[in-house]
């Protein structure tokens, strides 16, 4: 659905950004991102069992905006509001927005299936953390010391 996100030009501050598990305060995971870089999480809809994709972006500022939500079909708490740039001539139904994720909290699904894709990787959340773990998602300035 998406092809492999490139790192953006933007200048110079490079970030990590890190999978923090809520309950233990630990960082499960730490990956290398840009300013303006993009990562993708794909996810199945809990209660109607369809696939979706959401687009987030790192910020030059340090933070994560979702900039637009893919979907197969539309279903409890998936984004469809008047104001949205919605796009419903293609298969998937595709919501682009500017929304801060600040903070960014997810809970791991037992039946979502989370995968994180930046650039070519793909992270299987399940992977890091038994579902039902809460996970916040968050960029930090790269060499910055680890604050748990």
């Amino acid at each position: 659905m998406y092809g492999t996100l490139l790192p953006g030009s933007a200048a110079g501050q490079e970030f990590r950004l890190e999978l923090v598990h809520r309950g233990q305060n630990t960082i499960l995971a730490s990956y290398p991102m840009q300013p303006d870089q993009e990562f993708v999480l794909h996810y199945i809809h809990s209660s109607d069992h369809t696939p979706v994709a959401a687009r987030f972006k790192a910020t030059a500022q340090g933070g994560i905006v979702l900039v637009e939500e893919r979907f197969a079909w539309y279903g409890a708490g998936l984004a469809f509001h008047a104001q949205s740039d919605i796009d419903t001539s293609r298969e998937w139904t595709a919501v682009r927005m500017h929304r801060d994720m600040d903070p960014f909290f997810l809970r791991v699904g037992r039946v979502a299936d989370h995968a994180l894709h930046i650039g070519n990787r793909s992270i299987a959340l399940r992977d890091l953390a038994p579902g039902g773990t809460s996970l916040w998602i968050r960029l930090r300035p790269r060499g910055e010391p680890r604050h748990e």
